[in-house]
């Protein structure tokens, strides 16, 4: 005891207590303060093959050194932060292989206990000698099973949960037919490409696609061969366009597209000639050969607006009017479209009011062979 008594001599008398307790254990023993070693009895130092004060004095070392590389693992829960206790208290007991590669390693019972003096705190580790090497494999192995078990259940569990944030995504964001976007999401990502355009000074094209005659399909085949043409119509249209671009469904026979970057005025006419030419190709469906056609109403920021809203109420203008000439043909808004709504309505709004108030006559004239 005397090398080990000229080292407790140099403490504060604060650990005298512990400092005794340490030096009286008949194996293995040492103090630590934040997992660092601070000191080792005589029989861990005889075990260790070291002296203190040598170059193999592990005083001040992390006290994980002394832990065989492949069990070091079985300690990280010790030396997560506790509570600060005033007085002693016994931790779970680990099996480990402590030594050095130096000296060799050796099976030892370790239990740790906290002791606080004043603000500090010190852990106390005591190690017995395991002579029954089986008892030790079992128990590693019932902890590597517990370890195993608890980390898959963690696997599992965030799985779940990333699966289901997708599923609400796919809801929120997609349509549950063709998945492509739906009008939410449309929306946010049409909004989101103005405010970069706006930055950038490039323009914005904005399609708003209409299956001509699609209830005909749906009454003369089933809801079942319309909804299968709708998903062929969703990859053509997907093919028809690049990664920046964005597809969307509105319902039914209603789609979008959002084409960003676009530089010329001609790009526009390119597009929408390739929308009409790939959606009028032949569909084939159970046995059926369908053909069907589309209109598109074309607005484009910042030429005829420079808002979401004005943008997807211009685009609707020059699609009813692609519509009215007979449908099959793509319509580029122009102002003219107001002034040519704003007149229908307000002659439908006269003609209601003259029909409300008995204003209008009727007149006829006998045709006499």
């Amino acid at each position: 005891m005397t090398a080990y008594k000229k080292v407790l001599d140099k403490q504060s008398g604060e650990l005298t207590a512990a400092q005794n307790i340490v030096a009286g254990a008949p194996d293995f023993a040492c103090i630590c303060q934040d997992t660092r070693i601070v000191l080792v009895n005589d029989a861990g130092l005889t075990m260790l093959s070291s002296k203190p004060g040598t170059a193999h004095d592990p005083a001040g070392q992390p006290f994980a050194t002394l832990i065989h590389p492949d069990d070091r693992w079985i300690l990280e829960s010790w030396w997560r932060p506790q509570e600060v206790q005033p007085t002693a208290r016994l931790g779970i007991r680990r099996y480990c292989r402590v030594g050095s590669a130096r000296a060799g390693y050796r099976y030892l019972e370790l239990t740790r206990a906290e002791h606080a003096v004043g603000n500090i705190r010190y852990d106390l580790i005591f190690g017995r000698r395991i002579e029954d090497l089986r008892a030790v494999t079992q128990e590693l192995q019932q902890t590597r099973k517990q370890l195993e078990y608890h980390s898959s259940k963690l696997r599992r569990e965030r799985n779940k949960r990333r699966s289901a944030e997708r599923s609400v995504r796919r809801l929120t964001f997609e349509d549950q037919l063709t998945r492509l976007a739906n009008r939410a999401q449309f929306q946010r990502r049409l909004e989101s490409a103005l405010r970069h355009a706006s930055r950038t000074d490039k323009k914005v094209v904005l399609l708003f696609i209409d299956l001509n005659k699609f209830k005909e399909v749906n009454d003369a085949h089933g809801h079942a061969t319309g909804d299968a043409l709708l998903r062929h119509i969703a990859h053509r249209l997907l093919s028809c366009t690049r990664n920046t671009d964005v597809v969307a469904r509105f319902g039914s026979d209603e789609f979008a597209i959002i084409a960003n970057h676009v530089e010329q005025a001609s790009d526009v006419d390119t597009l929408a000639k390739k929308v009409l030419d790939t959606v009028e190709q032949p569909l084939h469906i159970d046995g059926q050969r369908l053909n069907i056609t589309c209109s598109i109403g074309v607005s484009i920021y910042p030429d005829n607006g420079t808002d979401a809203d004005t943008l997807q109420k211009n685009a609707a203008l020059a699609l009813q009017r692609a519509k009215s000439i007979g449908g099959g043909a793509y319509q580029n808004f122009n102002a003219t479209m107001n002034a040519q709504i704003r007149r229908r309505k307000r002659i439908e709004h006269e003609l209601t009011r003259a029909i409300a108030q008995d204003e209008l006559v009727c007149y006829y004239q006998p045709q006499i062979d």
